[in-house]
């Protein structure tokens, strides 16, 4: 069984690193091969071809095995996959259904992909429409529902990624005198950058469903860990398209204030956000450790 999983692992390596030598060994020679949406391969040859040319116009960014299952010659593996090719980024999830030879071979390899982008036809709420949201900078009048805000993120252990100093002002006024003194070059405290801060309300009832923050610049942490902009969705209006229309709504703001393109970072285990950003044309440059929080982080940029 090791050795089946090694197998599969050293495939899905060989297409980060784009490295065919590993095809020869790993595939019998009447090897078959079969594409989620179609193409068959059949030996080691056709298999090499298509994997060059494929390589050619695209780039694995991410092919990660979430788990495996063994039963004696067969095996199936549970991924996800995120990729470039011809210059558009997409992502799916999927299965990998192989059976082996007595050497431990590939002697057939079926693939089974689901769009990344579920839908939920019969959720109870509907995605945000742009007319019934606003991206505010947040000011003494929202003093309300930003305590409410915090209090919820600080009750479900959430991180208060986008909120800026939020952790550690109880007193919503203290926060926002803060947030004035990132907004202005000569009153930025030191370690810190020039942001803006915006929360995403809900027109109908006032109530902020998420914070973002972005940076106008990149000192050495940023630039090495958390990019131009942070989120967060208070969990209670969590799955319900917030994130994504949100991030969406503040490019516009970082074309204007004279960015090219924005890092976004997200933590390798964070399905909801890594789909965020790649929903948002975000396209994968690489994963870093965070030291001071032991954390992951998968950077992507975004081009505005």
């Amino acid at each position: 069984m090791l050795r089946h999983e090694n197998t599969v692992r050293q495939w899905f390596r060989a297409w980060l690193d784009r490295d065919d030598s590993c095809i020869g060994r790993i595939f019998a020679p009447d090897a078959l091969y079969v594409e989620s949406h179609g193409p068959v391969y059949r030996g080691p040859e056709q298999i090499r071809r298509w994997f060059l040319d494929w390589n050619e116009r695209g780039r694995v960014i991410e092919w990660r095995i979430r788990s495996m299952w063994h039963d004696g010659y067969k095996t199936v593996a549970d991924w996800h996959f995120a990729w470039e090719y011809d210059g558009q980024a997409s992502a799916c999830d999927g299965v990998t259904l192989i059976d082996w030879d007595e050497e431990g071979r590939i002697l057939r390899l079926r693939e089974y992909a689901a769009c990344e982008e579920h839908h939920f036809p019969y959720a109870d709420a509907p995605k945000p429409a742009p007319e019934d949201m606003l991206l505010v900078v947040p000011d003494d009048s929202y003093a309300e529902e930003i305590a409410a805000y915090r209090q919820e993120m600080l009750d479900a252990g959430s991180s208060m990624d986008g909120c800026g100093s939020l952790r550690r002002h109880a007193d919503p006024h203290e926060w926002l005198a803060f947030n004035d003194l990132l907004s202005h070059e000569d009153t930025v405290p030191e370690k810190w950058v020039v942001a803006t801060q915006f929360a995403y309300v809900r027109r109908q009832d006032r109530r902020i469903v998420g914070m973002i923050q972005v940076r106008h610049y990149l000192n050495d942490y940023l630039r090495n860990y958390a990019g131009h902009i942070g989120y967060s969705v208070r969990p209670s209006e969590r799955r319900k398209g917030y994130a994504t229309a949100m991030l969406r709504e503040v490019l516009p703001f970082c074309r204007s204030i004279g960015l090219g393109e924005v890092m976004v970072a997200c933590l390798t285990d964070n399905e909801g956000s890594r789909r965020t950003i790649l929903n948002n044309g975000g396209v994968y440059d690489t994963t870093v450790h965070e030291p001071g929080e032991d954390a992951d982080l998968e950077q992507y940029w975004i081009t505005l």
